[in-house]
Formats: structure tokens, sequence, C-alpha cells
């Protein structure tokens, strides 16, 4: 039996090669803000050529699957997820999801600003708005193409969604340090916190501090509200400055 074993492998190489059993199309479904032609010519370029000398990469039994997908979400950190599927078929399929713009991210002293997905993944160029479309975070740097940890940017955007059941809106959140934020509301004043500290905790803590009889008598006095302070366990600093 061992001596059929090169006549196998032969005969393998050669069936893979036949036309039956190539790709012969390249498609791509799900491309909206990304070229799908773009992802075509990587997809295709990836294609040429023989695997391990014997096998050609366009077979679609051998196509080097796990190259593909790393090459595409490599050159295009807009796409999230690429699935490939080439079934008995000469048409290769590439699936692709987007990642959907979430924030925009303006560095100090660089432009353009930049879109940022949910996760804090830099997707390119964003246009100068009118109005706050997108929470908008201001400084820091990008590592890697992404701005901030998904840990902290979930943090600040968890923060947010909670001060806005609380009738405050945010429009900006300034890097103040590695992880130290400062948040510009709608009326002007702001909102210094740590990404450490629970979300829920200080929500509750900044509602008893604009609650308690002090402070609603600086705002009865028409005194304009600089900041609320909730960096420190237990302690809620404020400063009102007159109009």
């Amino acid at each position: 039996m061992a001596l059929l074993t090169p006549a196998l492998v032969i005969a393998g190489a050669i069936a893979v090669r036949l036309d039956r059993f190539s790709i012969t199309t390249v498609r791509v479904d799900g491309a909206q803000a990304v070229n799908a032609a773009d992802v075509h010519s990587l997809i295709e370029r990836d294609l040429i050529g023989d695997r391990y000398l014997l096998v050609p990469r366009r077979s679609m039994f051998f196509f080097p699957r796990a190259e593909i997908e790393r090459d595409v979400l490599a050159k295009f950190p807009r796409i999230k997820t690429v699935v490939l599927t080439a079934s008995f078929t000469p048409t290769l399929t590439a699936s692709i999801t987007e990642r959907s713009p979430q924030y925009v991210w303006c560095a100090s002293g660089i432009a353009p600003c930049q879109f940022l997905d949910a996760e804090g993944v830099l997707l390119g160029e964003a246009p100068i708005f009118s109005g706050a479309v997108y929470l908008e975070f201001d400084g820091g740097s990008a590592v890697d193409g992404r701005f901030l940890s998904l840990e902290k940017i979930t943090a600040v955007s968890s923060f947010v969604s909670l001060l806005k059941r609380s009738q405050i809106e945010v429009v900006r959140a300034i890097v103040a340090g590695a992880d130290e934020y400062h948040l510009v509301t709608k009326e002007g004043w702001q909102i210094y916190f740590r990404t450490a500290q629970s979300p829920q905790t200080l929500v509750e803590n900044l509602e008893a501090a604009v609650g308690a009889p002090e402070f609603i008598a600086k705002k009865k006095q028409a005194l304009l509200l600089q900041y609320i302070d909730v960096r420190f366990e237990n302690k809620i600093y404020y400063k009102f400055s007159s109009p």
C-alpha cells in the first residue's frame, strides 16, 4: 500500500487542478462604506500561485481561507468580520460585516477628526458637523488603529448614557489623564470623573449633589455652574461663577 502513496499524491494534485474544482469568480457581499472592488482585488491577489508547490490557491477545497480573512481585516479596519464560502461552486463569496460609526475622535492639533466604532477602532476621516451628531472624544492618542481600550470607551459611553436618562446631555469627552475624563454638557458645564468608578454610582452621587439644598440655592441665585467633580469617593465638589 505504501507504494501507492506517491501515485495517489500525484493523482490528487492533478485532480485539484481541474477547472471544475477551481475558483473562477470572486464576489463581495455586504460592502457599503468599504469599496467592494478593493476587497475583490486583495482576495484575487491572495489566490495567485500554489500552496506547498502542488495545490493551486484557487482550489475551492484548499484556498487560503485564514490568510485571506487575516489580510482583509488588516487592510480594511472598517470591516468587522469576513466569512468566505466556496462549497462546490466556482464562485468564492466574501460576506463582510462593517463596523458602524458611533463616536468621533479629534486628536489635539491633528486634523481631520476620525470616526470610531463602539469598540474604539478608527474607521477613517469624519466630516465637520454643524451640531453634536456623535459624542466627540478630544485628546489622547491612537495605538494600532484603536483609540482607548474597549474597557475604557465602554465605561465612558455607559456613564454618558446614564446621564442622558437623568436629563444631562453630554456632547464631548475630553481625555484629561490615563484614567480621567472631563465630560462637557450641552449647557457648557463639565463633569470630572474616572473610568475606574461604577457609572451607576457616579450618577447616583451626581444626582445627590444637584438635589442638595445648597446646590439648589446657588442655582436660584442665577449663578453659572462650571463643573461637578465626582472623581473622589464619597466626596463631591462643584463650582459656580457669577454670570
